[in-house]
């Protein structure tokens, strides 16, 4: 399944799976009513409300993946915005089980579940899946509509339809916003402080695509904590101080819009796929059953046992959401955030570049690295100043990082960092250094 067709991919969900999808091999066909700002696939121009435009823009993909909607357009009636949105999902789900595609992917919303809960206060809280559906406006209305289209096209033509009910979508550009909303638990209320990042809800169509799940079914995507920088069950006390919170969650800076996507891995065992942890957030579709291993005799004799020289790079992924997962069921610090930043020249080849991850106010640096061609410029010094006030942004004390006396030591202590170990003789002569440096 290698042709996947996305619809709205110039908008801002679409930008993002769109790239995506291109990072692990696939063929994008972007289709759109609006030209992209950036050129990173083809394009074409369809209208989604004429079905047979639809069905030739599907016409040789393995899959689609349909973003393509409108909850707030200038100037539209109530009743156009409906008629938009569904007649353009039916068309696409009408033409992919006529094109007898392999999968749907499509973006439902978390305004199914009664946001902005103006009318009626959420049933629970953190809401899951099995809360009821109370759509308030025409497009949460459309929303659940198409829902039940899914269903329905599903059971007509055996294909898997994933729709994903995403949180308010977020680009890294908007977290500065964020200390806004800080001062006012008023301001977010309306989808209980919840987002989701904007490449991770690229992931999670990605995750939709490769999951080996069957029939219809709807999954929330949101990010493990808030906008806000305060305990979730103080928010709640103070604007729905009716609403019962379940299981002791909350406690912290915990998303209430779903308690299975709030670090509750360990305990529902369900994920998109083996997610990475990229940009904190962790979705849920396929079953993993967890490895209960017998040593039934040396260790070498293990059925299964394989040492791989090179490892796919979902098992690794897996082995790592394990990690993070029992991290979480036994620490209940759920606030882990994947930093990744990246310096790319004109063609999009990455030039320089910083990643690691935060996790209970302290930043892990794993790697920095910049071209040989591009040392010198101070490419360096940038990537670990942004990272640091990303850190700082979220929260963050310290940093701690790692370095060989052949690499940058000297550079991470003129920028403030100091030793605090040393692992002595690599290779007979080189020496490892581990260093922190305390944030303002």
């Amino acid at each position: 399944m290698k042709k996947i067709v996305v619809t709205g991919g110039s908008g801002k969900a679409g930008r993002a799976t769109v790239r995506e999808l291109l990072e692990h091999g696939y063929e994008v066909l972007n289709i759109d009513i609006a030209r992209p700002r950036e050129s990173l696939s083809p394009y074409l121009a369809v209208d989604l409300m004429q079905l047979g435009e639809t069905i030739e823009a599907l016409h040789d993909a393995d899959a689609v993946v349909h973003l393509a909607a409108n909850p707030n357009p200038s100037g539209w009636t109530e009743e156009r915005m409906f008629r938009h949105n569904t007649t353009t999902t039916y068309n696409i789900f009408r033409a992919a089980t006529l094109l007898e595609l392999k999968r749907v992917v499509w973006a439902s919303s978390e305004t199914t579940l009664g946001l902005p809960f103006e009318r009626e206060q959420p049933r629970y809280a953190p809401i899951d899946e099995q809360h009821p559906l109370l759509p308030e406006s025409s497009y949460a209305l459309s929303k659940v509509i198409s829902e039940e289209l899914a269903r329905q096209f599903s059971r007509w033509s055996g294909i898997p339809f994933v729709g994903l009910r995403f949180s308010n979508i977020m680009e890294p550009s908007d977290y500065q916003n964020f200390r806004g909303f800080w001062d006012d638990p008023h301001k977010r209320k309306g989808n209980l402080w919840g987002y989701i990042d904007a490449r991770d809800a690229a992931q999670s169509c990605r995750r939709g695509l490769e999951a080996g799940t069957q029939g219809a079914e709807a999954f929330i995507i949101a990010a493990a904590d808030t906008v806000m920088n305060r305990p979730s069950r103080e928010l709640l006390a103070a604007i729905y101080p009716g609403v019962a919170l379940r299981d002791g969650w909350a406690n912290s800076i915990h998303c209430l819009i779903s308690i299975r996507l709030a670090g509750c891995l360990a305990t529902c065992r369900r994920t998109l796929g083996a997610i990475t942890w990229r940009h904190n957030c962790i979705l849920r579709i396929v079953d993993y059953a967890m490895c209960n291993l017998q040593f039934l005799g040396p260790p070498m004799s293990i059925p299964g046992l394989i040492i791989e020289e090179h490892p796919d790079p979902r098992d690794l992924d897996f082995l790592e959401e394990q990690i993070n997962a029992y991290n979480v069921e036994v620490t209940g610090i759920t606030d882990w955030y994947p930093l990744a930043i990246f310096v790319r020249d004109d063609r999009g080849q990455i030039v320089a570049g910083i990643n690691g991850g935060m996790w209970g106010g302290y930043l892990e640096i794993r790697n920095l690295w910049v071209r040989e061609d591009r040392r010198g410029q101070g490419l360096g010094r940038l990537l670990l100043l942004a990272a640091e006030r990303e850190a700082s942004a979220r929260r963050c004390t310290q940093v701690l990082l790692d370095t060989h006396d052949f690499q940058a030591p000297e550079f991470y202590k003129k920028l403030g960092y100091s030793v605090f170990g040393v692992f002595e003789g690599i290779g007979g002569r080189y020496n490892r250094y581990y260093l922190r440096k305390q944030l303002d």
